[in-house]
């Protein structure tokens, strides 16, 4: 991602009200410019009508007149001449924020209800639904986190996690009774190939670190609370029982979609019924760790929605 447009994200919340062409070449290139403008994400606001002195050293501010088509301004404590104004002097440039954010949700499979707040410099975005809860999304590019993080205290905490994008900073302090991950948009924003992108990759990355103290990866490894729990054989029909669950995570799969899965994979027919080969496989992960007690945390008999007998994968209490 490139660096000037993060430095030019990160800076908003010191420019709420505008932009001069001036302030935004200080932290994007020309061509960064013009594709902003050309998105719509940079829009045309009211032209000056006061600029500070291009003569004194001193700060006071004066007129833009207009004579023949011609911008200037007139100092009388320097001199009485004309001081002509370049057109780009007077313009002023917003940043669309709900533009952004509509951008954004669209490209990272986010639930688009973009609405402004009543917590100054914050928005709803919208939810996504992931790990079989609702995640609640929001923006904020004010100076004072607390406020977003009080707002979101106020939230339910029961059955629902909150993710809150923020253009500057990262939250270190999160409200104990809420499950709360932040993400810095400049972390997953840039320019490329004259498009606004949102790694979508990356994004994901930040909701498994922030949400699952259990991570499954596609060497086998499982991991919980940082630590290797496990280490199991890729192509194997236990590595492929989890390889779905993890796939599925906090939701149930029932014992005849997980044979259908490993047959799929593995191309073996087994002479067990489809419950037995689900516990069966569990039984060798949980065989094969050096934790076994958590790994009947992490996976959990239950039922489907239809009544099915199941597993689940989730994280350890």
């Amino acid at each position: 991602m490139e660096k000037s447009f993060a430095r030019f994200i990160e800076a908003i919340h010191h420019y709420p009200d505008y932009f001069q062409e001036s302030q935004l070449q200080s932290f994007l290139k020309g061509s960064e410019i013009k594709l902003l403008k050309d998105l719509g994400f940079l829009k045309r606001g009211d032209d000056l009508k006061e600029i500070p002195c291009p003569s004194c050293d001193d700060t006071h501010f004066l007129d833009v007149l207009i004579e023949n088509g011609k911008l200037y301004c007139v100092c009388s404590t320097s001199d009485t001449s004309r001081n002509y104004l370049n057109p780009q002097a007077v313009e002023t440039w917003h940043f669309d924020v709900e533009t952004f954010l509509q951008k954004m949700a669209l490209q990272l499979g986010i639930d688009d209800r973009v609405e402004k707040l009543v917590v100054p410099n914050m928005w709803q975005i919208g939810g996504i639904t992931q790990d079989g809860m609702r995640h609640s999304c929001y923006y904020y590019q004010g100076k004072k986190i607390s406020e977003a993080l009080a707002f979101v205290q106020k939230q339910p905490s029961q059955m629902r996690r909150y993710i809150l994008f923020t253009n500057h900073e990262a939250v270190f302090s999160i409200p104990s009774d809420h499950e709360l991950v932040n993400i810095p948009v400049n972390e997953i924003t840039g320019l490329e190939k004259e498009q606004l992108i949102f790694d979508g990759r990356h994004f994901g990355e930040y909701l498994v670190s922030g949400f699952r103290s259990v991570v499954f990866h596609k060497n086998g490894d499982l991991i919980a609370n940082g630590e290797t729990i496990a280490s199991i054989t890729p192509s194997t029909a236990e590595y492929h029982f989890v390889e779905l669950l993890w796939g599925n995570f906090n939701e149930p799969v029932s014992h005849q979609r997980t044979q259908r899965h490993i047959y799929q994979k593995t191309g073996k027919e087994y002479e067990d019924d489809a419950s037995k080969l689900s516990h069966k496989q569990k039984n060798k992960v949980k065989k094969e760790s050096k934790k076994p007690a958590l790994i009947d945390e992490i996976f959990k008999r239950t039922k489907d929605l239809e009544g099915k007998n199941a597993y689940i994968m989730k994280n350890p209490a």
